[in-house]
């Protein structure tokens, strides 16, 4: 076995044990439609929560979306994973650091990407309209808020 196969034989291992299957194995067919988002209140003024495909407290892939009101703001806060954040719809601000600091945020627009590292601290804001932003993890996940 050359070193190759060797290392995608090592991953599907590491991505079955992870996953308690087959690396090769699919989930079932789901699906969601808008009207069956369940939106729920977060902690964050102005800004509601769903989970939209698996359980960020649970060890594998989940999919939760964010939805700010205009003038909702998420304070800064890290996550144990790495998030990978897509603007669904409207203008979302978003900055890097402990302090919550609109003027040190970029403008994100629907369809921007933003892959935010493990334990990274960020913050969010909208000024204007509504924004709905998807954010895609692997768990278990949580939240930890900076008292700043």
């Amino acid at each position: 076995m050359n070193r190759r196969h060797f290392a995608a034989a090592a991953l599907a291992a590491g991505l079955a044990g992870m996953y308690g299957g087959s690396a090769l194995s699919e989930p079932p067919v789901s699906e969601l439609m808008p009207a069956d988002v369940k939106w729920k209140d977060s902690p964050f003024p102005g800004v509601q929560t769903a989970v939209i495909s698996g359980d960020p407290t649970q060890p594998g892939l989940y999919v939760v979306r964010a939805k700010y009101a205009a003038g909702g703001k998420v304070m800064p806060h890290t996550h144990p994973d790495t998030r990978y954040d897509t603007v669904l719809s409207g203008e979302l601000y978003f900055g890097f650091g402990e302090t919550f600091d609109p003027s040190n945020t970029k403008l994100y627009p629907a369809g921007a990407q933003i892959t935010v590292p493990a334990n990274m601290p960020h913050f969010a804001l909208v000024k204007n309209g509504e924004a709905v932003l998807q954010e895609v993890g692997i768990g278990p996940s949580a939240i930890t808020a900076y008292k700043k």
